[in-house]
């Protein structure tokens, strides 16, 4: 896991993370990204969240790839306080 124990939040609108233990964060750490086409997914079986989030009401769901990127790069888009 990239975040450090503890509490972490990722607040979306204003582009920060707040983590518990910030010093833990390892910039270096990989992190798997899990790639999913949502044209392959019907819209019945799809539970919008939240305006970023999508749960998926299925047995399995396969990606269509893994990107794998270092915890540092949250840092191009993201702060962490």
């Amino acid at each position: 896991m990239a975040s450090p124990e503890g509490i972490n939040e990722v607040n979306h609108g204003e582009k920060t993370v707040r983590l518990e233990n910030p010093e833990k964060f390892d910039p270096e750490k990989e992190v798997y990204v899990y790639v999913i086409d949502p044209s392959k997914i019907p819209d019945e079986k799809k539970i919008l969240v939240d305006q970023f989030q999508v749960a998926v009401d299925l047995d399995e769901v396969v990606p269509d790839r893994v990107e794998i990127h270092k915890a540092g790069e949250l840092l191009q888009c993201y702060s962490i306080i």
